[in-house]
């Protein structure tokens, strides 16, 4: 296990010296944390092993009704890795619970608060899960069920990811009690529902989340971060029934043929990561984190996905759990191998001003961005690439007439380290080129070469010294007035995982990008913008207001005069 929270690597003096820093220039935190389960972890809630481990607990909350001997589901890490084995509940619960129980365990170690300038998330590799949620084979699992507990969808289990609002409720908590707040994220395997068009009307694992009510997650064409698509149903939803019947109604009968299968434990790694920005929740998956390239990995890159979003109203004391849940007790086993849980910042906080940022319509004009990430350690991912959003009074203008118009820096103690070239279109540049391109309309996208830890010109800190000292100017010449109105800029920063980024990741270590998804920077005090360019002002903001030449009018009176005689005049 490896953990760094904020500063605690660096003297203490650096500690004081950065805080300023960041109190400056807005609140911020920067976060490290790797956990390859190569042992029990500190940190973690409820991970005491075998049959008292896990805290016992679904999405409708703790279920203490019964004593421990119910209980059947063990928490182990073997080799690696975090497992969970056997059964939630065995037989001597009753069959139908009607509510969802589980056991899982949670990190602890911090509690968050996400907010868009400060976004909280995670990543945890799926090494093989067999959610299955039915015993159909007369006694198959020994427990007595089997052959007289009908298929049907009330047949019901899952792989659960949470994020939870924390509160100290425990394995003694009254029954049903739940956290304040939830959302969980599945792989649900239930019978019936999600039978493929086959002969045998397999059934299917299907991937959603759970918000007051099931929202199903489709896996036939999923964007990656550039805005392709992906059919990755083969590598996620999975027959985990390892026997099942060839029916797709609730019930059945002794008459209807049985399929062992063979195959029923899903072994494709899949990294999953969820982001919180304090309004939503995002879910990515990276499909194959291994870079296979046959089979159903031919195409898929190795990369993060998004599977999609949600609105949600809580975000303080946000943190995450995970396990198995089930909603019956006739089921045949919940297993679930899970490894390298993952946290990595981009950076502790970042502002961002323009200059000018008093514009008149009667010429064209250069505007200058500065973007500043203030790093608190040396772990901090750093930035590899820039989203900038126009705001929404900028109808007339389209990011595309002004890309060959825009030139992008990097400088580090205000002395120029690097003007770079440009290539369009949203990949990884080549060295010494930064790519350019447009989302939605609205956000010009800035991407830094970020092949590998060893090749790569994004901006990071190399040492303590790199804390506060760099920042990124882009310069945006020859705009039309008539194309802008008053409006306030929105800067982004982020460093994700594509295809061909941070390609030195493997299994078992820590990555170099960053699990938070992208981090909104503060509109201030940047830096002294006239230390760099004495031309320039230094304007603290990113609210850029556009001004109409003043208008004047003159007149005389009177307007009339006779010949011969004398007249005063006014102007």
């Amino acid at each position: 296990m490896v953990s760094y929270f904020g500063l605690v690597r660096v003297r203490k003096l650096l500690v004081v010296f950065v805080l300023f820093f960041i109190s400056l220039y807005g609140f911020g935190e920067s976060y490290f944390y790797f956990e390859p389960f190569n042992a029990t972890p500190t940190g973690w809630w409820y991970v005491a092993t075998g049959v008292d481990g896990g805290l016992w607990y679904g999405r409708d909350g703790t279920f203490p009704t019964y004593d421990a001997s119910v209980r059947e589901e063990s928490v182990n890490f073997t080799g690696g890795n975090l497992v969970f084995n056997r059964r939630v509940v065995n037989s001597s619960y009753p069959a139908g619970l009607g509510v969802w129980v589980g056991c899982v365990v949670g990190f602890t170690n911090k509690l968050w608060n996400p907010t868009p300038y400060n976004p909280f998330g995670f990543e945890i590799l799926r090494k093989a899960a067999r959610i299955d949620p039915q015993d159909g084979d007369p006694d198959y699992e020994g427990n007595g069920y089997g052959e007289s507990n009908y298929e049907s969808r009330r047949h019901s289990a899952s792989m659960s990811i949470f994020l939870a609002v924390y509160s100290n409720l425990n394995n003694n908590s009254p029954n049903g009690t739940t956290f304040p707040d939830q959302i969980v994220f599945y792989d649900m395997m239930r019978m019936c529902d999600n039978v493929s068009n086959d002969a045998y009307t397999t059934p299917y694992s299907q991937w959603g989340y759970y918000l007051s009510s099931y929202s199903r997650l489709y896996t036939t064409s999923v964007p990656s971060l550039t805005g392709t698509t992906y059919n990755i149903k083969p590598i996620l939803e999975w027959n985990m029934d390892n026997n099942w019947v060839h029916i797709t109604n609730e019930g059945k009968s002794n008459s209807y043929s049985q399929y062992p299968n063979s195959y029923s434990t899903n072994t494709n790694y899949i990294k999953i990561m969820l982001t919180h920005d304090g309004n939503k929740v995002q879910f990515f998956v990276n499909p194959n984190p291994n870079n296979l390239s046959s089979g159903p990995f031919a195409g898929i890159p190795n990369a993060m996905l998004k599977l999609g979003e949600v609105g949600v109203g809580f975000k303080s004391n946000v943190f995450p759990l995970m396990g198995v849940e089930t909603i019956r007790s006739d089921t045949a086993r919940q297993y679930l191998v899970l490894d390298d849980f993952y946290i990595r910042t981009i950076a502790s906080a970042v502002t961002s001003e323009i200059s000018p940022y008093e514009v008149g319509t009667n010429s064209n004009f250069t505007l200058n961005i500065f973007v500043k990430p203030i790093f608190g350690s040396i772990d901090d991912s750093g930035v590899s690439e820039i989203h900038i959003k126009k705001p929404d009074t900028w109808t007339s203008f389209n990011w595309a007439n002004y890309t060959n118009n825009i030139a992008v820096m990097v400088y580090s103690n205000n002395v120029l380290l690097q003007t770079f070239s440009k290539q369009v279109g949203d990949v990884n540049p080549n060295a010494n080129f930064v790519s350019l391109s447009i989302k939605d309309g609205h956000t010009l996208k800035i991407r830094f070469r970020a092949t590998s830890l060893a090749n790569n010109q994004i901006i990071r800190p190399i040492s303590t010294g790199d804390f506060t000292n760099k920042f990124v100017r882009i310069v945006i010449s020859n705009i039309n007035p008539s194309h802008v109105a008053s409006g306030e800029i929105e800067v982004y920063v982020d460093n994700p995982k594509y295809g061909n980024t941070w390609t030195d990741t493997t299994v078992g270590t820590a990555p170099r990008y960053a699990t938070t998804g992208r981090m909104k920077s503060y509109s201030g005090n940047a830096l002294n913008i006239a230390s760099i360019d004495p031309s320039l002002n230094d304007c603290n903001t990113l609210y850029l207001s556009i001004f109409g030449l003043p208008k004047a009018y003159g007149g005389i009176s009177p307007n009339l005069v006779y010949q011969g005689t004398t007249n005063t005049f006014y102007y």
